[in-house]
């Protein structure tokens, strides 16, 4: 089961990786969001989800996060970090009122690497006309999901 979790997870980042485009919708790209993680689970050695300290740990890391779409700015109040990510948009398959917004480290400088990180470590924002704006965040063997809210 982990092992097909897995196996969606980077399917799903290398399909918005691959197919991202430089047009950001206007309405949704121009937008920064502060999010609300409700629930994490940790990717444990023998192949199973688990709700543990550690995948709570992360779910207070990400909490209040606040994501700048325009410049891909993340700050992470809980721990006053700042960082740059790349920013890729795609369209979400069946669903024509939204849109993914992945934000993976940025690689400049690694470039040979820019695949297997953005599939370690990601931020996907799903903005939708009709629901509710969510996030997921996978870092260190840990999923983080939650809700945002937009701040301007």
């Amino acid at each position: 089961m982990i092992r097909q979790f897995i196996s969606i997870v980077r399917m799903a980042v290398l399909f918005a990786i691959l197919t991202s485009g430089p047009a950001f919708t206007r309405d949704a790209a121009s937008k920064t969001y502060r999010c609300t993680a409700k629930d994490a689970v940790s990717l444990e050695d023998n192949g199973t989800l688990d709700k543990n300290p550690i995948g709570d740990a992360r779910r207070k890391y990400f909490d209040g996060m606040v994501i700048n779409i325009v410049n891909g700015e993340v700050a992470y109040p809980s721990g006053g970090q700042r960082e740059k990510r790349d920013v890729q948009v795609t369209d979400v398959v069946g669903e024509t009122d939204a849109r993914d917004y992945v934000l993976i480290p940025d690689t400049v400088f690694q470039r040979k690497k820019a695949v297997a990180k953005a599939l370690a470590d990601f931020i996907r924002l799903r903005v939708q006309t009709s629901r509710e704006v969510t996030f997921t965040a996978f870092s260190l063997s840990q999923l983080v999901t939650g809700t945002c809210e937009i701040v301007q």
